[in-house]
């Protein structure tokens, strides 16, 4: 079996191809258009991985990247996720995400219905989010699977219109696909635009620690390692054309979120005078701003044995731990 990973490199990515590595021996090819982070990360590139440096959208490349290797599985991470990036520039938001998505989907397309496929094995994993259901109000139930999609920011448009297109391929060319709803992760490799990198490194820097608004806003937190466990989990499933909600049932605000941190920091790494949370600093509330997420993992729950295993506290000081031990915080 081959399995094609796509944003490999990223934060998630990275976390799932180390987990796979440890659990199978099957040959895995990993496609990222950032080849600067394998300095970071070249623990995932060894003798049964292939990696090429191309964007999901580069049609020759990618069809020759699966007339080469023949994958039974393409899990796809590739995707411009940051939503402040999004906000400043959207149309560079939906090229990567939207349209190159429309160009990989393209020759998946061709691929699966080619003779060199093995069409009864063969499946597809788009990783979506959990931004795709929009906000929450603060006594509504948690987001399932049947409920209508309403996207509040550039970002979480495209992953919308992402899923959209991935039904609509599974429609009519028959494609297996399955499609993944994430809550917030975090842990090791994240990038420092996410809201806990930011924290973290301002406080090793002594710095003010920017939170929109009033700080109340909500989200799921699950460790990212609890995200791959769920990711193997659908994976093995028989099931093909559905969707499911990936959560923790942690919903934490922001600045609960910044409490929790600093506590672990005046434990770790007191301050000589005074305490980390005087470094809070409430900024502009960015544009758009969803006040609440929250999904209901039930579906994948009955379906599998995937339950989160790490508790967030636990999780949270392993996460504070791999940024100073592991030299990635420059």
């Amino acid at each position: 079996m081959t399995i094609l990973v796509t944003g490999g490199l990223g934060f998630i990515g990275t976390n799932f191809i180390k987990k796979w590595n440890k659990i199978n021996t099957n040959k895995l090819i990993c496609v990222d258009n950032n080849r600067l982070k394998i300095k970071k990360h070249n623990l995932i590139i060894n003798n049964k991985n292939n990696f090429y440096e191309v964007s999901i959208g580069n049609r020759n490349e990618i069809k020759n990247i699966l007339k080469s290797h023949k994958p039974d599985m393409i899990i796809n991470f590739a995707a411009e996720s940051h939503v402040d990036y999004s906000i400043s520039c959207p149309s560079d938001t939906y090229f990567n995400n939207v349209y190159e998505t429309a160009m990989f989907l393209e020759e998946i397309k061709d691929f699966y219905l080619s003779n060199s496929c093995n069409q009864e094995n063969f499946q597809f994993l788009q990783i979506s989010t959990d931004e795709v259901y929009g906000s929450a109000d603060q006594n509504q139930r948690p987001f399932i699977e049947t409920d209508i999609l309403n996207p509040q920011n550039p970002y979480s448009a495209s992953k919308a219109a992402c899923e959209h297109m991935i039904h609509a391929f599974g429609n009519t060319y028959g494609i297996p696909y399955k499609i993944s709803r994430c809550s917030n992760n975090f842990g090791p490799y994240q990038s420092f635009e996410k809201f806990i990198p930011t924290v973290i490194k301002s406080f090793l820097k002594g710095q003010k620690v920017p939170i929109y608004g009033d700080g109340l806003h909500i989200r799921d937190w699950l460790y990212v390692d609890d995200h791959v466990e769920a990711l193997i989990s659908i994976l093995k499933l028989r099931e093909n054309k559905i969707c499911l909600n990936i959560g923790a049932n942690n919903e934490i605000t922001n600045k609960e979120i910044v409490r929790k941190i600093a506590t672990v920091f005046d434990e770790l790494q007191p301050i000589k005078s005074g305490k980390y949370l005087e470094l809070i600093k409430l900024v502009q509330d960015r544009p758009g701003h969803d006040r609440r997420y929250s999904v209901s993992p039930l579906k994948l729950t009955s379906l599998t044995k995937w339950k989160p295993k790490f508790l967030f506290e636990d999780a949270l000081r392993l996460t504070i731990s791999s940024y100073l031990t592991e030299g990635y915080l420059s």
